[in-house]
C-alpha cells in the first residue's frame, strides 16, 4: 500500500488507498475517503482525472448520460441544468458540460465539464473531429460546424468512434454574439446598417450608411442626390450644410460650388466636415479658404494636398461673407439620406428626417470643430460638390 498521512481531530476515521500518496485532514466526526471516488468528490486529483460539478435536474424529465446541459437556475445549493440547444442564445450561451450519469427528475448528480467521457454513441463520426452543440436535438451534438442563425458552441472532440462505446474529450467553449465582443458596441440595430470603426473610442459601431446606390469613381464630382430647383441669396456668415455619403474609400482632390449671380466684393468658403457617431458635422476635413464670388459660373478649388476619405457620412459646407452671392439650392430632401440624429437631450432639436442644417456667426475661416448644440435646422440645401 502507498504512503498514507492522516491527521484527525474528531472521532471516526476510515481511510483506504491503492495508489500514490494520500494526505487527509479530518475536521469532522465521521469521514470515509476512498481514492476510487476521491477525484469525483474533490478530495484528491490526479493528472488526467475528469473535472465534475454537482448539478440538479429540475426539468421534470430524466437527463440521460451524455446529454449536454446548460445552467438554467439554482436551488440555493446546486446549479440547476436543462438540455442545451444551439437554436437560441438562452439555451446555448451558458452551456456547462455533459451529464456523466443519468439523472432522474429532482435528483442531483455529476456533470463533467472537462475530461474524457466514455459510453457515448459516436458512430459515423471521424475520430479527431470537433463536436458542436446541436441546434435541432435537445442535449445533442453534431460534427457539422453550425452556421447562423444557429449558435456555435464547441463541446469537445471525438476520441473514439463507436455505436455505443464511443469516447469524447469534453471541453465546452461558448460562442459569442457580435455585440459581446469587447471592442464592438452595437446599439439599437436597424436594417441595412453596417459596422464601422470609430478611432476616437477605438470601437466598432453600427451606423447607417446613406447609400444612393452609386459607387464613386475617380475624376468625377459628387453631391447630394436631388434636383436643384432654383437659386437663393445666401444669408451672410451662415454656414449651410449638405450631407453626402462616401460609400467606398476615396481620395478628396477638389471642392466646388456654382454661383448663379455674383455680387461685388462677395466671397465664399466651401468646406467638408466629417461626422460624429450620430452623423452630425463636427470635424473640418478640408476648406477652400476665401474665394471670390463676384462672378457667376462654376467655382472650383484644388486642394494643395489630397485627403483620404474613409467610408462614412460627410457634410459639405458653404458660407457667404462680405457680400451675398446667389447660389443654386434645393428644398427637396431625399428619403434615402435620412440622418439619424437620435433623441438625446444633448442633441440639437432637429427633426430626425431633416437633412439640411446651418450654423450662424461664421465671419472668418470655417471652424475646425463644431459643437452640435449650435446647429440649427434649415429648409434649404445649398449646391456644393466634392471632386474625387
Amino acid at each position: 500500500m502507498s504512503d498514507v498521512i492522516v491527521s484527525t481531530t474528531e472521532s471516526v476515521t476510515e481511510v483506504s488507498t491503492v495508489d500514490d500518496v494520500t494526505t487527509i485532514a479530518i475536521t469532522e466526526s465521521n469521514v470515509v475517503v476512498n481514492e476510487s471516488t476521491a477525484g469525483l468528490q474533490g478530495a484528491s486529483y490526479n493528472q488526467g482525472d475528469p473535472i465534475y460539478v454537482i448539478v440538479r435536474n429540475a426539468t421534470g424529465a430524466t437527463l440521460p448520460k451524455g446529454s449536454i446541459v446548460y445552467t438554467s437556475g439554482a436551488n440555493g445549493t446546486h446549479t440547476q441544468v436543462s438540455l442545451a440547444n444551439a437554436s437560441s442564445d438562452a439555451t446555448s450561451a451558458r452551456t456547462l458540460g455533459w451529464m456523466a450519469e443519468t439523472l432522474a427528475p429532482n435528483a442531483s448528480g455529476l456533470c463533467m465539464i472537462e475530461g474524457y467521457i466514455d459510453g457515448i454513441d459516436t458512430q459515423g463520426i471521424t475520430e479527431g473531429a470537433q463536436l458542436y452543440l446541436s441546434g435541432t436535438v435537445d442535449g445533442g451534438f453534431t460534427a457539422t460546424k453550425p452556421v447562423a442563425p444557429v449558435h456555435m458552441v464547441y463541446v469537445g472532440v471525438c476520441s473514439k468512434a463507436s455505436a455505443g462505446n464511443g469516447r469524447v474529450l469534453i471541453k465546452c467553449q461558448n460562442g459569442y454574439e457580435l455585440n459581446e465582443i469587447h471592442d464592438v458596441l452595437v446599439s439599437s440595430p436597424q436594417n441595412n446598417q453596417v459596422l464601422t470603426y470609430e478611432s476616437s473610442t477605438d470601437l466598432w459601431k453600427n451606423k447607417t450608411l446613406l447609400t444612393n446606390g452609386n459607387r464613386m469613381r475617380t475624376g468625377y464630382w459628387y453631391t447630394y442626390p436631388t434636383t436643384w430647383q432654383s437659386s437663393t441669396t445666401l444669408t451672410l456668415d451662415t454656414v449651410y450644410f449638405l450631407p453626402i455619403e462616401v460609400s467606398t474609400p476615396q481620395t478628396l482632390y477638389k471642392l466646388g460650388t456654382r454661383i448663379t449671380t455674383g455680387a461685388l466684393f462677395a466671397t465664399l468658403r466651401v468646406g467638408l466636415y466629417s461626422s460624429d457617431s450620430l452623423d452630425r458635422p463636427v470635424t473640418l476635413v478640408a476648406e477652400t479658404g476665401s474665394l471670390s464670388a463676384e462672378n457667376s459660373g462654376g467655382l472650383s478649388y484644388t486642394l494643395p494636398t489630397p485627403i483620404s476619405l474613409p467610408i462614412g457620412v460627410y457634410w459639405l459646407a458653404v458660407v457667404g461673407q462680405v457680400a451675398a452671392p446667389t447660389i443654386a439650392r434645393t428644398t427637396t430632401q431625399t428619403s434615402s439620406l435620412l440622418i439619424p440624429y437620435g433623441s438625446s437631450a444633448s442633441v440639437p432639436s432637429l427633426n430626425p428626417s431633416e437633412q439640411f442644417i446651418s450654423l450662424t456667426g461664421v465671419s472668418g475661416a470655417l471652424p475646425s470643430t463644431i459643437n452640435p448644440a449650435n446647429l440649427s435646422s434649415s429648409t434649404i440645401g445649398i449646391f456644393s460638390v466634392i471632386g474625387v
